[in-house]
């Protein structure tokens, strides 16, 4: 192979002494690379510098590298460490990653620390819960030796506390998060065996368990017994072959005695027999069932302390709102007192036979059977028992229909059946106001899961439930205390009402958990739609109570709902959930309907009782996005300003102003179906106020001068009348007082006084049109309204309309004969004096004739 050689560009003259430096390079690539640099020679003829341009020259073979960058560079490393160092990589992270978790689980995700602190801290918490254990594991072996010497365990839970106060020495501090939360740290393998152990307690001491298919089948083999009558065939079939056996070939010779006494030994003593041993079965069936064959778990078993355990559990779930698992360890409970929950379709069959047939064998035997103590178990357990289980799936029950807990209806109903079996066989020991919820309860469960033909059930079960607490002279529980009136009755029975209520704008919601709770609120949104609607139209009934007294009935029954306090039924022990203080938004509008019809009926010191309550606007109000409440507030003290003039006309029309712009704001929103006829009657009601207090302000204004009033007025009062035009689209029966209004509109600024006379006219006019309310009461146009227009007519009228007095007398005095039968004492005393006024004007112009 040929070697290319380098040569200098130029060659002017001989090279000097200085020879040139030749570097070469052996690198790891096939090809040798050699470099050949010419030092630079001076020339001292011609004075010039000349350099060789470095040229790379590589073997024939070998591929030509241009430019080396730098050729000191330090050789890449091999492929087996960087696989080393990726794998160490990895396996610092992991470490890294446990160091940090283990960090966050024993001093916080906030605490700052580095591993060898970390570690420390988790092997002084591992130290910690070895020593909870062990201390845990001597309180047990303390309340089995109590349980040995027949100490009540009740009392023992009460003094020694399951977990310990404080830590161990050495353990961390941050542990006591866990037991603030009411967790506990999690577990460690080696104490399976424990924990197994105890869950194994739900099973233990429980005396007598019977499943309901063995019920069932017993009670089937009673029915057969009495249907079938095999003992009757069966002595029948030995009398027969005794008599077979005796007859031989020939002649039989009798005693002339022997047939009378023969005859009626024949058939009674089969007879005799057959029913003494059909009753003894019946009697053993039922003995077994009821006495013996009921799970009974006395107080110092290993059941019982499983069964306070679950239920202190479940209590704190409660209070949490933690539904889910606290039916899980109410569940448990229930597993605990030997009587677990269905858990097939064959299991939730049998249950539902075995229930109802208790139920009428309750009616029948119950009061001389149920509660004999057996041989093993004394009267005290048998009742304790049966007092656990009833308040349980009673609790399991209320979940149940709350939507809380799933499940189909059936199962609810069987539920329901459980307690009210297991709350009658409690006896003495639960208490009548607990067992009259009960049978409320199961009211509801009725009303929602049966058939219309069943519900008539409902009604024997609100009968027992108030017959529970009259007999022992106790009042009714505050949760159903609305339905002893005849209207919570009435609404419970024949309402349209549903359970999942919310809080809404106008009441809410007590205890989630309860469903009386649910009812309760449907009911008082029902009182305030009812009251609304009699306050706005009122209901002719000349036989019935008038519409004061109309309306404070259904205030005073929306007051009684809000203001009683919530309590749902508690395991015992103590309370699962209580709710104090009532519906603060139904108190509110029940106050300020109780105003509005004192105002109509002009009691103001009655009225004025209720200003405290108006005044204290509820903070869930204030916090709406709603205007009506607000506009209902300042319409509210609008009017109050001017019946107790402490501001003066400004301030009340600014007042007024503004509750009409609120009122016109929620007139342009949409609600919901459920809530929109209250939302219109209230939307009524602050029309009517802000233009009566207008029309009185301006005649306080006037005087007796028939001055008109100002154009800004003027146009709020002509706001606030399209405000009423558009609400008297759906309620036709207020075109009356929507006339009376624009013949005041007119009065006001001075317009033609015929066209005021018709309008008149028209609001004193009764027309034929009625309407049907949902309990067949007729409203029509409101004889408040005649009253006022006749009012208007005698006072505003020119004279051109009305020349002589004694027509405006003739005028204000029907008028007053009308506000007299409304029992408006303050609008009769108006025009008592208005007639004693035109009077005295009569009296003066015959003087001067």
């Amino acid at each position: 192979s040929s070697i290319v050689k380098t040569q200098n560009v130029t060659t002017q003259s001989q090279v000097a002494s200085s020879s040139p430096t030749i570097v070469t390079l052996s690198s790891l690539s096939p090809s040798t690379l050699t470099t050949q640099q010419n030092v630079t020679t001076t020339i001292p003829q011609v004075q010039t510098v000349v350099t060789s341009i470095p040229i790379q020259v590589v073997d024939s073979e070998k591929v030509p590298i241009n430019r080396l960058n730098n050729p000191n560079k330090v050789p890449k490393k091999g492929e087996k460490r960087t696989s080393h160092n990726a794998i160490e990589k990895r396996y610092r992270l992991s470490i890294n990653d446990k160091i940090t978790e283990l960090k966050d689980l024993v001093a916080g995700t906030e605490a700052k620390l580095n591993k060898s602190a970390i570690l420390k801290k988790a092997i002084d918490y591992i130290k910690f819960l070895v020593n909870t254990n062990n201390r845990l594991k001597q309180e047990n072996m303390a309340l089995k030796l109590a349980a040995s010497k027949h100490c009540n365990i009740e009392d023992l839970l009460k003094q020694m506390p399951l977990t310990p106060p404080t830590s161990e020495k050495g353990s961390p501090l941050h542990v006591t998060q866990f037991n603030s939360d009411g967790e506990s740290p999690p577990g460690s393998p080696m104490y399976e065996s424990d924990s197994q152990s105890d869950s194994s307690l739900s099973g233990g001491n429980v005396m007598q368990t019977m499943r309901d298919q063995t019920r069932m089948a017993l009670c089937i083999f009673m029915f057969a017994v009495l249907a079938f009558n095999p003992f009757g065939a069966l002595i029948g079939s030995n009398a027969d072959s005794e008599n077979f056996l005796g007859q031989h070939a020939g002649r039989t010779l009798k005693n002339v005695n022997e047939g009378q006494t023969s005859g009626w030994m024949d058939w009674m003593f089969p007879t005799l027999l057959m029913w003494v041993l059909n009753g003894v079965i019946c009697v053993g069936v039922l003995l077994r069932l009821l006495v013996f064959g009921e799970p009974v778990v006395k107080k110092n078993t290993e059941a019982a302390v499983s069964f306070y355990r679950h239920k202190t559990q479940a209590d704190a779930h409660l209070e949490k709102g933690n539904f889910s698992w606290a039916t899980d360890q109410l569940r448990k409970c229930l597993a605990s007192l030997g009587r677990p929950l269905p858990t097939s379709k064959l299991e939730l069959v049998s249950g539902l036979s075995w229930n109802f047939l208790r139920q009428l064998l309750h009616r029948l035997v119950g009061k001389w059977m149920f509660n004999k103590p057996s041989a093993v178990s004394s009267k005290d357990d048998v009742n304790s028992s049966a007092k656990n289980a009833a308040l349980v799936y009673h609790k399991l029950n209320q979940l149940h229909l709350a939507g809380h807990v799933p499940g189909s209806s059936w199962w609810g109903v069987n539920l329901s059946l459980c307690a009210i079996n297991m709350a009658e066989a409690a006896g003495d020991a639960l208490p009548l106001t607990q067992l009259a919820e009960i049978y409320a309860t199961c009211a509801i469960r009725i009303q929602i899961s049966l058939p219309w033909k069943l519900k008539y059930l409902s009604k024997f079960l609100l009968s027992r439930a108030r017959k529970a607490c009259l007999t022992s002279g106790d009042r009714l529980p505050p949760s159903i205390q609305w339905l002893s009136h005849p209207e919570g009755y009435r609404f419970f029975v024949r309402g349209k009402w549903t359970l999942g209520g919310k809080n809404s704008l106008f009441t809410t919601l007590g205890c989630e958990a309860d469903p009386l709770e649910h009812v309760a609120q449907m009911f008082r949104e029902y009182m305030l739609e009812k009251s609304l609607f009699s306050l706005v139209n009122p209901a002719k009934n000349k036989e019935g109570p008038s519409q004061s007294a109309e309306v404070l009935l259904y205030t005073q029954l929306l007051t009684d709902s809000a203001t009683s306090t919530t309590k749902s039924v508690s395991l015992p022990g103590g309370g699962i959930s209580t709710t104090k203080g009532g519906d603060e938004l139904g108190q509110w509008w029940s106050a300020i309907i109780t105003v509005a019809i004192n105002w109509l009926a002009g009691d103001e010191e009655n009225a004025e009782a209720q200003y405290p309550m108006c005044d204290s606007f509820p903070q869930k109000l204030q916090q709406s996005d709603d205007p009506l409440p607000k506009a209902i507030l300042v319409a509210y003290r609008a009017r109050r300003n001017l019946l107790s003039n402490t501001h003066g006309s400004t301030h009340c029309i600014r007042q007024c102003d503004r509750a009409g712009r609120l009122l016109r704001e929620s007139l342009k929103l949409s609600y919901a179906k459920q809530n929109e006829q209250i939302v219109q009657l209230l939307q009524l009601m602050v029309c009517d106020w802000l233009l009566t207090t207008r029309t009185e302000l301006w005649e306080k204004n006037s005087k007796d001068e028939n001055t008109t009033a100002s154009q800004t007025e003027m146009i709020a009062f002509q706001q606030d009348l399209n405000s009423l035009r558009k609400l008297a689209q759906a309620h036709k029966n207020i075109l009356s007082k929507v006339f009376l209004h624009e013949a005041t509109a007119r009065m006001m600024a001075g317009a033609s006084p015929a066209r005021t006379q018709q309008l008149l006219d028209r609001s004193i006019r009764r027309r034929h049109t009625s309407k049907t309310d949902k309990d067949g009461s007729e409203h029509s146009e409101s004889d408040r309204d005649q009253a006022k227009a006749l009012l208007m007519a005698g006072k505003h009228l020119p004279e051109n309309m009305l020349p002589c007095n004694e027509d405006r007398i003739a005028l204000i005095s029907e008028a007053s004969k009308m506000y007299e039968s409304l029992g408006d004492k303050k609008s009769l005393q108006n025009c008592r004096q208005m007639i004693m006024q035109f009077e005295d004007k009569v009296s003066a112009q015959t003087v001067l004739c």
